[in-house]
């Protein structure tokens, strides 16, 4: 008797490992293709569209920020009393008045400015209803400040006249 060999037997295993392995391919190129789609670059027109709104944003932030300075600019110049001049880099002033008005020899004040109580502690009756004109400005003994220079009984009640103001 012939003896037949045995037939293979078919490995039912291998064919689903294939396939498998088909899906998970499958699936793997089409995660990658979804993937570059999702991460192209934008078109022309989207990045126009985009820049478009991130120059209208920043014009708009620009223009609060310049209407705000403004309101700040005029607040600053409403409250700002009369203006005063600037002192030369060689003035040796007094208080720091803005006129330079100190004691070295000059010309006498006849017409102080109406704020120069605001750099010099004034007599009470600093702004008589003589003033100005008859006086000069002079600094009493007890440190405050006259228009009644040079007439009788200045700086009376405040110690005597101690020398005078002078302008230059």
């Amino acid at each position: 008797m012939m003896q037949h060999a045995p037939e293979p037997r078919k490995n039912s295993r291998g064919g689903l490992w294939g396939f498998m392995l088909a899906v998970v391919l499958i699936a793997l190129i089409s995660g990658l293709v979804a993937s570059h789609r999702s991460t192209s670059p934008p078109s022309d027109q989207a990045r126009i569209d985009h820049l478009l709104a991130t120059l209208t944003a920043r014009q708009t932030a620009g223009a609060v920020e310049v209407g705000q300075f403004a309101a700040v600019q005029t607040a600053e110049a409403s409250s700002l009393q009369t203006p005063r001049p600037t002192q030369s880099a060689t003035c040796q002033a007094v208080n720091n008045n803005p006129w330079c008005d100190n004691f070295r020899p000059g010309n006498l004040i006849y017409h102080p400015p109406s704020n120069f109580c605001d750099y010099f502690t004034c007599v009470a009756s600093f702004w008589g209803a003589d003033d100005p004109g008859d006086g000069y400005v002079v600094q009493c003994s007890d440190g405050m400040y006259s228009q009644a220079g040079g007439e009788p009984e200045a700086c009376s009640s405040h110690g005597g006249v101690y020398r005078p103001l002078y302008s230059h």
